[in-house]
């Protein structure tokens, strides 16, 4: 069992999934098709050999279904006490508490990904002040996120109240500097929470912490967890987004000075902007120009002299 995509399958499914209780059905369901196609289901794939179905929801045009059958996947999620109903008694299961704090991530990065939300407000004079909110209406479960949250050095403040006759507890993140954490430490797969999260960042970097933000920015530190994505501006200009396809970066509006190095193992090699490598390996490129390259990568990191 690879255990960091099952923690992350966990989180989702503890997140926003439903568990049958008298069959082998597992389904879960989300507003953005991209999430399902693209993130969730190579992970069902890759842990259970499986392909989900993913239909449009019959009654929400803009909700879509994701759903299988697997024995083994839903004995798996009741063994740890994941079963539907489970609004008021889902938590973290005890393999995954007390595990490394990489498996802790991956869960909340998947419970994030299912149930989290990332939202704004005006706060003073900063217009779009970031917030991160995870709802649950298990106490455990609320606990169970913030802990790995503050155990990651972000702080997170869990709040209670009742709503529609019942208690509901959040865990809530706010400002741009606790954001740039999450998104280092924890990170979205969610193609649209990222977006969201991109955008603010950027905003927040160049507005509220461009003297002091590195002029070196570590996008990948482990090979590991090469799939999350990274938008990080940096104070000189240029851009670093990824495509949905988890395979490429774009450097935008990039000056002369900058420059980067791709680590793939024990090889490096550091290209200016639109020059392409003279071997295909680690890099490919597309659309060569003084401001725009296309990179492939596994390890990658950037520098603005």
């Amino acid at each position: 069992m690879n255990e960091d995509d099952m923690s992350y399958f966990v989180g989702v499914i503890c997140g926003d999934g439903y568990v049958s209780s008298h069959n082998s059905l597992i389904e879960v369901k989300d507003e953005y098709f991209d999430f399902l196609l693209d993130i969730y289901i190579p992970v069902v794939k890759k842990l259970f050999n499986i392909t989900p179905n993913l239909i449009p929801e019959s009654n929400n045009s803009n909700a879509y279904r994701c759903f299988f059958n697997s024995s083994f996947a839903s004995n798996l999620l009741k063994k740890w006490g994941i079963v539907s109903p489970k609004t008021f008694t889902v938590r973290m299961p005890e393999w995954i508490k007390i595990n490394s704090l990489e498996i802790k991530t991956n869960f909340v990065r998947g419970a994030m990904d299912a149930d989290g939300d990332l939202s704004t407000k005006k706060n003073k004079d900063i217009l779009n002040y970031p917030t991160i909110k995870f709802s649950s209406r298990s106490k455990k479960f609320a606990e169970d996120i913030q802990s790995i949250l503050l155990e990651l050095g972000i702080k997170a403040k869990l709040t209670s109240s009742i709503n529609n006759s019942k208690p509901l507890y959040q865990v809530r993140v706010y400002g741009f500097e606790q954001l740039k954490k999450f998104m280092e430490k924890i990170g979205f797969k969610h193609p649209h929470k990222l977006r969201k999260a991109i955008k603010l960042l950027n905003h927040g970097i160049t507005r509220a912490d461009r003297s002091t933000v590195d002029r070196l920015h570590r996008i990948m530190d482990n090979p590991q967890t090469a799939c999350r994505k990274f938008w990080v501006q940096i104070p000189v200009g240029p851009s670093i987004k990824s495509s949905n396809s988890l395979k490429f970066f774009t450097i935008i509006n990039a000056p002369p000075s900058f420059s980067f190095s791709f680590i793939s193992g024990s090889r490096e090699s550091n290209l200016p902007i639109g020059k392409a490598p003279a071997s295909k390996a680690p890099f490919t490129s597309s659309t060569p120009s003084p401001t725009k390259a296309m990179l492939c990568f596994s390890k990658l990191k950037y520098l603005a002299a």
